[in-house]
């Protein structure tokens, strides 16, 4: 059983190839299957319509930089609409959460659930040195 299937989605895998639709499946905080995924979960989230891109887009600094959605990577996952999305901070009130963001996954764990955080995961990288 997979602890979160994501359906239905335009997936934008990282590869470089266009992007296709299909299901992303997590377990124990990786993923482990893209595609189309058969079998139970213990969520199920509905993407339909929207746009499934494992790793960040940075908006900040314009790039376009998303990791590859591969089986045996950190599941950090965001799902969002392309439509909607619109970052919401500003010099003034930086403390504001972006519009369109359906979902969010770090490590595996649900962050984001309907635009509402869920909890804060996932570990501070530092440089050594």
């Amino acid at each position: 059983m997979f602890d979160i299937v994501i359906r239905h989605g335009k997936i934008v895998d990282g590869s470089g190839n266009p992007w296709f639709y299909g299901d992303v499946a997590v377990e124990n905080g990786r993923i482990v299957q893209v595609g189309r995924v058969d079998g139970p979960a213990r969520a199920v989230l509905d993407a339909d319509g929207l746009v499934v891109a494992p790793g960040f887009i940075d908006s900040h600094s314009h790039a376009d930089f998303v990791c590859a959605a591969v089986p045996g990577y950190a599941a950090d996952i965001v799902v969002f609409d392309p439509e909607e999305i619109e970052d919401t901070a500003s010099y003034e009130d930086p403390f504001q959460y972006p519009r369109g963001i359906h979902y969010l996954l770090v490590n595996g764990k649900l962050s984001v659930r309907a635009g509402r955080l869920q909890g804060i995961y996932g570990t501070v990288l530092r440089r050594k040195g």
